[in-house]
This record gives C-alpha cells, sequence and structure tokens, in this order.
C-alpha cells in the first residue's frame, strides 16, 4: 500500500498548485510550532526553485534546530560547510574515475543496479540527480538473496561522485547536498525493490 504522503510529495515536484498549498500548509504548522513541519518549510524554501528564499529557509532551519530538530542542526552546519568552500572550478567534459570504493559483493551488484535503473533516465532528466542524491546519501539498501545483510551505502561524497560518473561529467560537488540526504523517493525505491532491495535511512546525521 502506498502511503498518501508519499503520492502527495511526488505530486507536489510537478504540480505548483498542491506545491503552493504544501508550502502555506507547513508555514502554518511551523508557526504554531509544529517543529517537523518548521524543518519542512525550510527544506522547501532552500531546495523548490518556485519558492526559494534561502534567508526564510535558515530562519526555520535555525528555529527548528533550537527546538531540537537534529537533521535541522546538520542542514545548517553542512551549508555553512558549503559556504566555506572555494569557488566551483570550471564543470570538467568527462567525469573523473570513482573515486570512491566499491566492495565485491553486493556492494557491486549495488552499484550496477543503480547504474543500470537510472542512468538513462538521469541523463534524460538531469534534475533527476537530486531526488537520486537523496535516496542514496546516508541510506543504507539491503538486497533480499543476501544472507549476511550487507549494507551497501554512499556518503554524501561518494552518492554525489556516482551520479557525476553516470552523467560523465562534472564532479560529486555538482550535487553534493542537492536535496535532503536520507530521503527515499518512491519512484526509486520502486525500482530499487525490482531488483531486490529494501532501503533503511541510517539516521546518524551528517555523514560526508
Amino acid at each position: 500500500m502506498i502511503d498518501i504522503t508519499d503520492r502527495l510529495f511526488e505530486k507536489k515536484k510537478t504540480d505548483d498548485t498542491i506545491a503552493k498549498n504544501a508550502l502555506d500548509f507547513y508555514r502554518t504548522l511551523a508557526e504554531n510550532g509544529d517543529v517537523e513541519s518548521q524543518f519542512d518549510l525550510a527544506c522547501m524554501l532552500y531546495t523548490d526553485r518556485r519558492f526559494r528564499d534561502k534567508a526564510q529557509a535558515m530562519y526555520w532551519l535555525e528555529i527548528a534546530a533550537e527546538n531540537g530538530h537534529k537533521q535541522a542542526a546538520n542542514a545548517i552546519q553542512n551549508i555553512k560547510d558549503a559556504d566555506n568552500m572555494l569557488p566551483p572550478q570550471p564543470r570538467p567534459e568527462v567525469a573523473p574515475p570513482i573515486s570512491y570504493r566499491i566492495d565485491p559483493g553486493f556492494d557491486q551488484q549495488f552499484e550496477d543496479d543503480v547504474r543500470g535503473l537510472f542512468t538513462g533516465h538521469l541523463k534524460e532528466n538531469e534534475a533527476f540527480g537530486a531526488e537520486l542524491w537523496s535516496s542514496m546519501a546516508n541510506v543504507s539498501w539491503y538486497n533480499k538473496d543476501d544472507p549476511d545483510e550487507t549494507p551497501c551505502r554512499r556518503s554524501f561524497r561518494s552518492a554525489g561522485s556516482m551520479i557525476a560518473s553516470m552523467l560523465g561529467i562534472g564532479d560529486y560537488i555538482d550535487w553534493y547536498c542537492s536535496g535532503p540526504y536520507e530521503t527515499v523517493s518512491e519512484f526509486i525505491a520502486e525500482k530499487m525493490a525490482s531488483k531486490g532491495w529494501r532501503y533503511v535511512p541510517d539516521g546518524y546525521g551528517s555523514d560526508i
């Protein structure tokens, strides 16, 4: 059974009316002290180009963090770290070699399945990379055929590096924090399930 909230999440990405209603809904709850809505509102204001207002996003992240929301506190630190990075270099035309370790066995199978399922879709719609990054960063994936239940996961950097190499252009920094981490979309979950994969968000916060 598909959760109605998952359907709405997918809908608000393409339906401007639903997205605006969601923004207003989060704002009302946030103003009434709901900490999860404070974080959700900040995420929309920071990542959704239709409503982008980084000053307001930081305002609500700080309130959520003060109210004990760990992901909000991690997001604030990640944004500060990104602001302190050197200006981006010109984007190379050919992606660099994979810079992260792939263990033999199910980790290699995970890598192969992600590339097989999503490379074509990514090249048709490069913006899909943010959704893919969110579904890989700090998420442990398990294959039903693995008796040892080996967790297959990618850090913030290696998730970005994977996407760059799938596109054949750029580097991990192009995708670093491009979406909310530990957030698997229904589309990606269903595609991965077709290959026998299930996921568990790590819940440990930022892991760069």
